[in-house]
């Protein structure tokens, strides 16, 4: 797909169509919003930020929105394409439990080592506080949360655990899906 097209491909379409849960008109309709939000077909972390801080006027959006940001640039090239956003997006609004699960995982794994650590659920959690104004927080701790849930007690959760805490802590996936579900709401 050209970088800087503003007409998708049928090519395109079709391909996007088999890997996410959106209809054509539905991948359509993001692929004009996206290119009108973004016309060189790429968005920055600075823009994401602005994007949260809009959606989040009495809180401070900056290190959440960092955070999602890099969920979503899979490649890490610094930018998010529209193939990178329209993952993120089908895997938000449309996915199973299982990707649902994913998208928290990684957006709790902040060094991308495959484990969290109550360091990084506890920047997740104060990032999230701070995006809310000082509302929305836990009512656990990161560390009672960690205690609960690391079964082979090496203090961070595995994939596994977390899917565990996030079944029987619902709040800890949900609270973070809003706020991607706000800020298509408001596209």
């Amino acid at each position: 797909m050209g970088k800087n097209s503003s007409k998708l491909s049928p090519e395109d379409l079709k391909d996007f169509k088999s890997c996410c849960h959106f209809t054509e008109k539905e991948i359509t309709d993001f692929y004009a919003n996206f290119h009108r939000a973004y016309p060189k077909g790429r968005m920055s972390s600075e823009q994401l930020q602005e994007m949260y801080a809009k959606l989040f006027p009495d809180g401070n959006a900056d290190k959440f929105a960092e955070n999602v940001f890099r969920v979503i640039d899979v490649d890490g090239d610094g930018t998010v394409d529209f193939r990178e956003y329209l993952f993120s997006m089908s895997a938000t609004l449309r996915g199973d439990p299982l990707e649902i699960f994913r998208r928290a995982f990684l957006l709790y794994d902040v060094d991308g080592d495959g484990f969290i650590t109550e360091e990084e659920m506890s920047a997740i959690f104060q990032s999230y506080h701070r995006l809310r104004g000082g509302s929305g927080e836990l009512d656990q701790s990161a560390k009672a949360i960690i205690k609960q849930f690391d079964k082979d007690k090496d203090q961070k959760l595995s994939f596994e655990e977390f899917i565990q805490c996030a079944q029987k802590i619902p709040k800890i996936v949900d609270q973070m899906i809003s706020q991607r579900r706000a800020s298509v709401a408001t596209k």
